[in-house]
């Protein structure tokens, strides 16, 4: 059994991953130092249920609930539609089951106590533990069910990590560039001085080609006339400053962007061209078009468009990936070899069948059940879990939609 997470450190980190919003989560008494399963059962309930019952969980979000071991876990799935007699029902399967283990219950509590219902209602996730609970609306349909193990069961709402992935929008113009940080609902302005201060040597030579150049004609003696010049090299010399500012903003994006986060670019197509020299990790898909004056919702639906392409791109390559590597050691899909490989880190990609579950013990992976049991866990949601947190890739499908039909496959690293 993995070793308990103090449950205070769990609770920042969730705290953290959803972006520091005090509505994500409630903590009832949980301070620093190592808590065992029995401390955490003595602490009081929460007083209500918090979470982002407005936005959809981040991938830090499911991150840190997979990290969460070492004591009673209740992970209760609300389909869409779900009612106040069908909310309650499964509430009370969750503390049925709990006591069943010997767990005290008075911690589950309705995550829509004091939320108000507008038409039907969504799709959900309630993801309980002694101390604090945390829920969030889930935009696809999960099946109505109860997981209570030692740590969450994340799998149903896995397919979050390709729709609730971060990325990053750079808008070019000849006026600066302007970087975003978006997800599924929103983009919100990234400041930094680096990148809001506008090119003073291209304004510059803006200023000098509006001017343009002048001189006066006329026969001596007499008044002369001024005579304005468009051509020269004034073009040649504002083209090359430009692209030494927009090397200097490649230069700061590294500490901006996170590594594997999607980079959408946004602005005319020389701009972008010019800007892919530097930074050749943009993703294919743009945004094109005159920035300056774009509504942000316009901005953003055409930038979640451009990801959403990305990922089914990313996606077709790891299958594809997986097919040239089938018949070596390298790909594989018996499901107690993907494990041990995911527990050792070795994994580089593994699809787990979010329509299908593994009830069993990790001594034993190869002898799996249909329904859970005391002692037992999902293996494929463990499977993912390790997968997760040891930096590789979770394709959480239709088991159809797994390489060879099954409930897993994996590339391994090694």
């Amino acid at each position: 059994m993995a070793a308990a997470i103090p449950v205070a450190a769990v609770v920042a980190e969730i705290r953290a991953a959803a972006g520091a919003d005090p509505r994500t989560t409630h903590q009832a008494g949980a301070t620093s130092g190592n808590r065992s399963c029995a401390d955490r059962l003595r602490e009081p309930p929460p007083e209500r249920t918090l979470g982002l019952m407005g936005n959809t969980a981040s991938v830090d979000l499911i991150r840190a609930l997979a990290r969460d071991t070492g004591g009673p876990h209740a992970s209760v799935f609300f389909p869409e539609g779900a009612d106040e007699p069908r909310v309650e029902g499964l509430l009370r399967e969750a503390r049925a089951t709990f006591r069943d283990y010997g767990w005290p219950d008075w911690f589950l509590t309705d995550p829509f106590a004091d939320e108000p219902v507008m038409g039907r209602r969504r799709a959900s996730a309630l993801f309980s533990a002694p101390g604090w609970q945390t829920a969030f609306p889930v935009p696809f349909d999960v099946r109505g069910q109860v997981v209570i193990g030692e740590a969450f069961h994340v799998k149903p709402v896995l397919p979050l990590l390709a729709l609730g992935r971060r990325f990053h929008v750079l808008a070019l113009s000849g006026e600066g560039v302007k970087l975003f940080e978006g997800s599924r609902e929103r983009l919100r302005p990234v400041e930094d001085q680096r990148l809001t201060a506008a090119p003073s040597q291209v304004l510059a030579y803006d200023r000098l080609a509006k001017q343009r150049q002048f001189h006066v004609a006329g026969h001596a003696g007499s008044h002369g006339r001024v005579v304005a010049h468009g051509q020269g090299i004034g073009g040649e010399i504002r083209k090359e400053h430009l692209h030494q500012y927009l090397v200097h903003v490649a230069r700061a994006l590294p500490a901006l962007v996170p590594a594997g986060e999607p980079l959408v670019l946004a602005g005319v197509g020389y701009l972008q061209s010019m800007f892919r020299h530097s930074w050749p990790r943009a993703i294919p898909e743009a945004v094109v078009g005159n920035v300056e004056h774009m509504p942000m919702d316009e901005l953003h639906s055409r930038a979640v468009e451009c990801v959403r392409h990305e990922e089914t791109r990313r996606e077709q390559a790891a299958v594809d990936g997986f097919r040239a590597l089938r018949g070596t050691d390298l790909a594989v899909t018996r499901l107690g070899t993907v494990l041990q490989a995911a527990q050792q880190g070795r994994v580089e990609t593994v699809w787990v069948a979010v329509d299908q579950e593994c009830w069993g013990s990790s001594s034993d992976p190869n002898t799996c059940e249909p329904q859970q049991r005391n002692g037992t866990e999902d293996l494929l949601n463990l499977t993912a879990c390790r997968t997760l947190l040891s930096g590789g890739s979770v394709h959480a499908v239709p088991c159809a939609e797994v390489p060879e039909g099954g409930p897993v496959a994996a590339v391994l690293r090694y």
